[in-house]
């Protein structure tokens, strides 16, 4: 399994590998893709941050690509994703028994949170 260290390089096949499915067929490749795909939208609302920088174009010229902190600058949101596809696949469920956020997820999401609403 290769080391990944940003959520724009996780793929279904990653994903698999990290599960311990063995040759997963079309109809697992598209679920773990829409759990992947719900995962990013999970960690961009929760903790606020971009999943990519703005294009440096003409709107965006005083926005420096390199000072945007986006999913991609954590390697742990790596973890992150892993664990909530995880979730998915395995209980088909964000939260436990209780109705509250996976302990573990809820540490690593809190450490990078922007958004105080």
């Amino acid at each position: 399994m290769a080391v990944l260290t940003k959520v724009s390089e996780i793929t279904t096949a990653y994903l698999a590998n990290y599960l311990r499915v063995d040759d997963p067929d079309s109809e697992l490749t598209d679920q773990l893709g829409t759990m992947l795909s719900s995962a990013k939208g999970f960690l961009t609302s929760y903790t606020g941050l971009p999943a990519t920088a703005p294009a440096d174009d003409e709107a965006t010229t005083d926005v420096d690509e390199s000072d945007v902190t986006t999913l991609d600058s954590k390697p742990e949101f790596v973890t992150a994703i892993c664990v909530l596809v995880q979730n998915q696949y395995d209980n088909r469920t964000f939260y436990t028994d209780k109705g509250q956020i996976e302990a573990v997820l809820d540490s690593i999401l809190g450490m990078h949170r922007v958004n105080f609403l």
